[in-house]
């Protein structure tokens, strides 16, 4: 799991983390954005377990969570009408760009991409 898309994505992905450990309230979340460190201190503080209690419970979490890739919804439709509009190429065209884009660039996220103004 790669904490960096995690910190990056911390208001998607916080529900996941909340839906596992419960007991942390709003403000542990708005404290961890998307930190593991911080948020083994607050697994810790809210449980009133050790560090390598904590941190063996992010593991297991992280293995079920290996493959998080966040939601890219609503941006990859306005890519792929910027794409068209650019470059003057169909919607398929555009929408096969972006599979191939998407393919070999798995660790980022379209929003670290930003999108090109038509001169």
């Amino acid at each position: 799991m790669n904490w960096d898309i995690v910190e990056g994505n911390w208001k998607q992905f916080q529900g996941k983390v909340k839906a596992q450990w419960g007991h942390l309230t709003d403000e542990h979340l708005e404290v961890i954005a998307g930190k593991r460190a911080e948020l083994s201190g607050k697994i810790q503080e809210a449980y009133g377990i050790t560090k390598d209690k904590a941190n063996a419970q992010i593991k297991r979490f992280e293995k079920r969570n290996k493959d998080y890739q966040p939601v890219i919804a609503g941006k990859r439709a306005e890519l792929s009408d910027k794409i068209q509009e650019v470059y003057g190429i169909t919607k398929d065209k555009a929408d096969a760009q972006i599979r191939r884009f998407e393919k070999r660039n798995r660790d980022y996220q379209l929003s670290d991409y930003p999108l090109p103004n038509p001169s």
